[in-house]
């Protein structure tokens, strides 16, 4: 993939990259003035810097390329927004015959290849240089989806003014995430994390609906927000609760709310997650004995918490979760 940026290309949107991806830097060799490689699950990124031609280079190989993708370009994005006015356009080398190995290969707008991959046109897009049709998965996933030999594109469906009706077979499983204040931002690369998931389950009909208390207008209900919350964790499908130095008395009512919706209905499912990291010592106070507590509860209750040292260990232990438990969903 390459990000193209038209009149200017701001220095440092390289580095700043670098610097918010640095959990993913495996080897400090492979840091270089205008070059790094990054690497997750087994699968590695090489991302160039070229200011004078204003471009970012991407090159992706291994088995979970949409979701590092997604995880460096959201980076790219947010750092590129920054700048007033930026306008950039991230483009996609083709992989027809001609192109693969060619030093100057025909390039897709990723825009346009994501429109006509969800409308559900055709599967494949032609190459301008050789006119070979080159499927839309390969551009867009990283590897080919075998088409199925009864496959007819609706006609209907290459007009792109044509609305397309929402799909009847989408299942919606929703997760409610509650957390403290103090873990923002586990919350914020949580919700990413399953956005990135959601690309790959669409596929399978799932649709994965993340809420978390940032979603509710900040406003009073007439009978509390907090009442709100607990009738959306009642709703959930999967409950899921993040600690680290203490619990809030509304994380442990979602809890109980979660845990009584269970015993009555079986569901959701219950998730208890203790983030295993360093505290400084004048951050510890009384709260952490509201910790503690709730440990004990939890013992009594038999439900053993999970702990997880960051939010790329917090993915994996949910992510290995998920595919156990969607298929009883």
């Amino acid at each position: 993939m390459e990000y193209r940026y038209d009149l200017f290309m701001p220095k440092g949107i390289f580095w700043q990259c670098v610097v918010l991806l640095y959990r993913y830097i495996k080897n400090h060799d492979w840091v270089w003035r205008n070059g790094v490689i990054l690497e997750r699950q087994g699968t590695q990124a090489e991302i160039i810097e070229n200011l004078s031609e204003r471009r970012i280079y991407l090159k992706f190989v291994g088995p979970s390329i949409p979701e590092f993708r997604a995880i460096i370009t959201d980076t790219l994005e947010d750092i590129s927004r920054t700048f007033h006015n930026l306008d950039f356009k991230k483009m996609v080398p083709c992989q027809c015959k001609r192109c693969i190995d060619h030093d100057q290969p025909h390039l897709f707008e990723f825009a346009i290849l994501k429109q006509r991959y969800q409308k559900r046109q055709k599967p494949t897009i032609e190459c301008q240089l050789s006119a070979e049709d080159v499927p839309l998965s390969l551009l867009l996933e990283g590897y080919e989806i075998p088409v199925p030999k009864d496959h007819h594109p609706d006609p209907a469906s290459e007009n792109e003014s044509q609305p397309q009706p929402p799909s009847n077979k989408t299942k919606t499983i929703k997760i409610f995430l509650a957390s403290s204040s103090k873990l923002e931002q586990d919350r914020k690369d949580f919700e990413i994390f399953i956005n990135c998931k959601n690309k790959v389950y669409k596929k399978q009909g799932v649709f994965l609906e993340l809420v978390v208390w940032e979603d509710f207008l900040d406003a009073m209900a007439p009978t509390g927000l907090q009442n709100k919350y607990n009738q959306a964790v009642a709703e959930s499908d999967i409950f899921i609760s993040l600690f680290h130095t203490k619990v809030g008395k509304y994380t442990e009512e979602e809890f109980s709310t979660a845990l009584e919706t269970f015993k009555a209905q079986g569901r959701p499912h219950i998730y208890t997650y203790f983030k295993n990291q360093a505290v400084n010592l004048d951050e510890i106070n009384s709260e952490i004995l509201s910790l503690l507590e709730f440990k004990k509860k939890l013992k009594a209750l038999g439900h053993y918490p999970t702990t997880y040292k960051d939010i790329d260990d917090l993915k994996y232990q949910f992510g290995e979760q998920l595919n156990k438990l969607l298929p009883q969903l």
